[in-house]
């Protein structure tokens, strides 16, 4: 076992903890998306609420159908519980191979690692999957698979009464996915059915209604390619409520990029001195310099004590520290007539300082220069868009459905 999972073995998470603690190891791999200062509970929490059912590691609509199928085929085939993670290990591999043969090869889960694949797409989409209802059964996916002995020997027991009915079968551990294709897993490619895209977004609209996703999959006739998901036309057509999280979750996004700005330009600024990064770190600062300026009226009239009742609402689990820490660097932001001074600002330094010594301990990095050694650069440097990227993935595959 690598140290990184060891250090996080023992903890007993619930599925949804557990979902997000394994796609924080992953984005750790990504430097650009890591979370250097604790900002992961409130994008989280928008996130689950603006885009239910979708993760950061998904990147395709048809794993929603692909998942399914393959352990409806396998609850078929009776597989048990002490064969059924190595045969659905192996079920995978042989989709990521028949995938790589298609034309599509974009957003392929595992097309780099093949067999040596450590996240699989069904755990990627596991959460997700019981989220829109596709998933009936509601344990994390090992007590799936631990369930199944017992699940087929009560199918095996279930009996039909005087009018025909079965009686004493166990519950279904899948909703009625629509058909999976002919000759399934090996041949196979990521464009949905015009089926199937109807099916994901009755699923959305049925399990998550009063979302942003839903609205904008019911109302959305072509794709795009919008960046932040209130740069889309649709954003301005918003009921209130949902106008609200977007407003909320914008204002969050970009007054708080600039303190992950910060933090490499210190940074790159301590020993070891990293000269070549200063001139990029210096441009993105600039970039949302501009940004922050340009909407500083509406940061200004921001009501962050409903930013934090949306978040509560919601179930987000943000602590005292994390809510302090984002009031004082956005207090600091909007008492500096240009953001600029916040370079030079000893308050500002000292405040990233503590923060990331409360978050790390030792291995602080604004702290310990060995630490620092190990620093690549850009870290955290990119924007939250809150799973919109995932979001605009799958509605542009529905978009797409059934085409040449």
């Amino acid at each position: 076992m690598s140290s990184l999972t060891s250090v996080f073995a023992w903890i007993d998470h619930s599925e949804a903890e557990r979902r997000r603690m394994l796609e924080a190891i992953e984005m750790f791999r990504d430097r650009g998306t890591r979370d250097e200062l604790g900002l992961s509970t409130v994008r989280d929490g928008f996130a689950d609420l603006m885009f239910p059912g979708t993760g950061s590691l998904q990147t395709r609509a048809r794993y929603f159908m692909f998942v399914p199928w393959m352990y409806r085929l396998l609850e078929e085939q009776r597989v048990s519980s002490a064969e059924v993670s190595r045969k659905a290990r192996q079920f995978e591999v042989k989709l990521i191979n028949a995938l790589a043969e298609s034309e599509d090869r974009s957003g392929i889960i595992g097309i780099q690692k093949r067999a040596a694949l450590q996240r699989l797409p069904s755990s990627i989409y596991w959460s997700g999957l019981k989220r829109l209802g596709i998933r009936q059964f509601s344990g994390a996916q090992d007590e799936y698979h631990k369930s199944l002995d017992g699940w087929c020997r009560a199918n095996r027991r279930a009996v039909k009464n005087d009018d025909g009915e079965v009686e004493g079968r166990p519950g279904r551990n899948w909703h009625d996915v629509p058909p999976m294709p002919e000759g399934f897993p090996e041949r196979a490619e990521l464009r949905v059915t015009e089926p199937e895209a109807e099916y994901l977004r009755r699923r959305v609209l049925t399990e998550a209604p009063a979302s942003l996703f839903a609205f904008i999959i019911d109302r959305v006739n072509a794709e795009s390619d919008f960046q932040f998901v209130w740069d889309h036309p649709l954003s301005g057509t918003l009921p209130p409520d949902l106008a609200k999280q977007v407003l909320h979750a914008r204002n969050f996004a970009e007054a708080m990029h600039g303190a992950p700005i910060l933090y490499n330009l210190m940074l790159a600024n301590m020993e070891p001195r990293r000269e070549n990064l200063l001139p990029g770190l210096e441009q993105v600062f600039e970039h949302w310099r501009g940004d922050v300026q340009t909407r500083r009226a509406d940061l200004l009239k921001w009501d962050r004590q409903e930013l934090w009742e949306i978040l509560r609402v919601s179930g987000a689990r943000i602590t005292p520290l994390t809510r302090d820490f984002v009031e004082a660097w956005v207090d600091l932001l909007l008492d500096a007539p240009d953001p600029r001074s916040l370079l030079h600002s000893e308050r500002a330094q000292e405040l990233i300082l503590k923060r990331e010594r409360r978050l790390k301990g030792n291995l602080a990095r604004l702290h310990n220069q060995a630490a620092r050694e190990r620093w690549n650069g850009n870290s955290g440097l990119s924007r939250l868009e809150y799973r919109w990227a995932t979001a605009r993935a799958i509605l542009n595959d529905m978009m797409n459905a059934g085409g040449a």
